[in-house]
């Protein structure tokens, strides 16, 4: 369970937090040099910003049974799951966005958290706020605005790069045919974005001995159309971490970016060791204590990766196409997104260039023009 931010309009309790009931550690806001009114007030508009929040992967789908009751029982069990996520991406807005102001998320010693839980009413709480304010907590506060994990450095953004591949935009190869669904409009040959090897073993848990292995080679990944990189976890290493089975040791992809919280690793859908794609990841693990240490290659560790741009599903409305990676027989889904087709006519976003698609029939039919504006895949307000 994470910590819980308790709120109550401008009272203390909107700034408090409280661990678990099994632990006993809790916590105040603090910035030096700013008192209690000032503080309160910019947790108020943290709190009001955090109402529309919603966690990153909100669906949950009960379970389906012709049994009405157990049906309402999966459906209440969904109800309170959805709820509690929500709450989380709540608390971790109002965290970050106070993070974002300067102010720390001090852990209070014994005698602080002891007077905390013995103020009763809202006088008694702004007394103890007050109290704990006055105190030296520079070196508090700074200790508490120190991350977890190291910021990431950004992934670079470069034309023709889409998640962890960067296109050669020389070897862009459009089909001169019309092209039906389930064909490919282009194809082209792509290398990785970046690869690095792993210096050190990276400790995921002890539980099985989950670690990435020194030696081990990383691919950055980035699906924002401008990276940022920092611990907005828009730039992202993936590789192999492996683990101890009854059939040894075996690896499988894994993700890692740096959060405020320590590094985040999490299992991705439908990638490979040598491309982390569109898929969905599962529920991240919080490492602290491990350092990931990378050494980035000059080329191409991986080697190349063949791509073709396909036609998954042609609508009244649109196409929608989906780019899939293939190296030694394997696939990845790279990217997805709907071009809308407007009297038969639309265009994708190509970086220097546009990819115009024309419409005849049940074929698409695709030219890339010299005149694009510098936008890519990734800005496609559709992009998958």
């Amino acid at each position: 369970m994470s910590p819980r931010i308790l709120a109550a309009g401008l009272s203390l309790a909107a700034l408090a937090i409280a661990a678990p009931a099994a632990a006993k550690d809790a916590y105040l806001f603090a910035k030096p040099g700013v008192g209690r009114v000032d503080l309160q007030a910019q947790g108020t508009q943290c709190w009001d910003e955090a109402r529309g929040v919603k966690p990153p992967n909100a669906s949950y789908t009960p379970i389906y049974t012709p049994n009405a009751y157990a049906a309402a029982g999966a459906g209440l069990a969904v109800g309170i799951m959805q709820g509690i996520a929500q709450a989380k991406a709540q608390n971790a807005y109002v965290e970050a966005c106070m993070r974002d102001h300067g102010f720390g998320k001090v852990a209070l010693t014994p005698d602080e958290a002891a007077a905390l839980d013995a103020a009763k009413g809202r006088d008694a709480q702004n007394a103890v706020y007050d109290a704990f304010l006055a105190k030296d907590l520079t070196a508090r506060v700074a200790a508490a605005l120190t991350p977890a994990a190291p910021p990431m450095a950004a992934a670079p953004s470069e034309a023709y790069a889409v998640g962890g591949l960067k296109l050669d935009p020389a070897k862009v190869v459009v089909s001169e045919n019309g092209v039906l669904a389930k064909q490919p409009l282009l194809t082209a040959t792509a290398s990785h974005r970046r690869t690095a090897v792993l210096k050190r073993d990276f400790r995921v848990t002890g539980v099985l001995d989950t670690r990435a292995e020194a030696g081990a080679v990383f691919h950055q990944v980035s699906y924002a159309a401008r990276p940022k990189g920092g611990l907005s976890g828009d730039t992202q290493w993936c590789g192999p971490v492996a683990n101890n089975s009854i059939r040894g040791r075996i690896s499988g992809p894994n993700c890692i970016w740096a959060s405020f919280d320590g590094y985040q690793v999490a299992v991705p859908y439908g990638a490979k060791d040598w491309l982390k794609g569109n898929g969905a990841v599962l529920q991240p693990t919080v490492v602290k204590g491990s350092e990931l240490v990378l050494e980035e290659s000059d080329h191409d560790l991986l080697g190349p990766v063949d791509v073709s741009l396909n036609v998954a599903r042609l609508t009244k409305a649109g196409a929608l196409l989906e780019a899939v990676a293939v190296k030694d027989g394997q696939k990845v889904e790279l990217w997805s997104g709907f071009v809308k087709l407007e009297n038969g006519a639309g265009e994708l976003p190509f970086w220097d260039k546009r990819l115009k698609i024309t419409r005849i029939g049940d074929s698409l039919h695709a030219v890339l023009t010299p005149d694009g504006d510098g936008r890519g895949w990734l800005d496609a307000a559709s992009a998958g």
